[in-house]
């Protein structure tokens, strides 16, 4: 889900950048339809989150009880020792690996950018490391990254999580999807949600 989302993320990049160009006045109406490209991501982005948040353990209250508090049944159902997962250590590490993919497919693939910033003698820069909208989508890699700190333990503080999920210092406009796949629709974080469900887990 993370690598999927990864991808969602950088067409989600193309769009907002250019958006930001055309309300600073520069004319780009006739090289991308900007309506139906902002419709297309944000039904995607919908339906894949609300099918992750239906069908994934994550958000599954059986999940989220603990062991002992599952009757025999619940435990011969799973066919097995149930392990306890840590949602931080989840969450942590898709943000690894989300960013990873975002820096990796901005530099391998070619992707839209008329940003008159980016053009020399009427053609765009060959060069990536000089393209706007490449740089916005490092950045946005690079921001998973440190927001998954060097380990678990610094990680997984409350006010450092909320902050994430709030999209604090998002390079760009908008804020970062993947994060709403860690949180409920009322924005209560997983974990937070475990801890309640499990009785103070």
């Amino acid at each position: 889900m993370a690598r999927l989302m990864a991808d969602v993320e950088m067409f989600k990049a193309v769009f907002e950048h250019h958006i930001a160009l055309k309300d600073a006045g520069v004319a780009i109406d006739g090289f991308l339809d900007l309506d139906s490209f902002g419709l297309a991501l944000s039904y995607l982005k919908r339906g894949l989150t609300l099918g992750y948040k239906d069908q994934s353990k994550l958000h599954s209250t059986f999940h989220l009880k603990p062991n002992s508090q599952r009757t025999r049944w619940q435990k011969l159902a799973r066919k097995g020792p149930v392990m306890e997962t840590s949602l931080t250590s989840l969450e942590r590490s898709t943000y690894l690996a989300h960013g990873l993919r975002i820096i990796t497919l901005a530099l391998e693939k070619t992707w839209p950018c008329i940003d008159p910033e980016c053009m020399e003698n009427g053609r765009h820069t060959a060069a990536k490391a000089d393209c706007k909208v490449i740089q916005l989508m490092v950045k946005r890699g690079l921001w998973f990254l440190r927001r998954a700190r060097v380990s678990e333990e610094t990680f997984c503080g409350g006010e450092h999580r909320r902050m994430i999920h709030r999209g604090a210092d998002w390079p760009g406009r908008g804020r970062p999807w993947l994060p709403e796949l860690f949180t409920r629709s009322d924005g209560a974080s997983a974990s937070r949600w475990a801890h309640a469900v499990g009785g103070g887990m």
